[in-house]
């Protein structure tokens, strides 16, 4: 009696590739490394934008401060840190690099104010809410 072949072919025949089942299962798990990921480095990525916005306005205000080294007085806008405003006759700029006034960490303008006694430069912050509380200043 003959063995039937087409059977035992079947049998010992290798699998080529990955089922369904097993590619949605790794997808899966996937999803779930890059969800806890999001959860555990969320307030990590709040905190640098926080930092970088802080220098983003330190440096500013150094140009600022140049400024006022050069011409006695600040500048009327932001504006004059890069280009002449017309009266001044020691002006050494532009005093930012590349020529263009920086943004926030969350790509928003930082607001510049002349004050009795100097400056103040404020961005809104993560909420992009003026006068809240986690506004950042100089």
């Amino acid at each position: 009696m003959e063995k039937n072949d087409n059977y035992s072919d079947k049998k010992n025949q290798h699998r080529e590739g990955f089922t369904l089942i097993e590619m949605m299962l790794v997808l899966v798990i996937i999803g779930l490394i890059v969800g806890m990921g999001a959860v555990a480095f969320g307030p990590r990525q709040r905190r640098a934008e926080i930092l970088a916005t802080r220098g983003t306005i330190r440096v500013i205000g150094g140009a600022i401060d140049m400024y006022h080294l050069d011409n006695g007085r600040y500048p009327a806008s932001p504006q004059g840190l890069v280009t002449a405003e017309g009266w001044e006759q020691n002006w050494a700029g532009p005093y930012l690099q590349n020529g263009r006034i920086p943004l926030d960490a969350w790509s928003r303008d930082i607001a510049y104010s002349k004050t009795d006694i100097g400056y103040q430069l404020t961005s809104s912050g993560p909420d992009g809410q003026s006068g809240t509380s986690d506004d950042l200043t100089n």
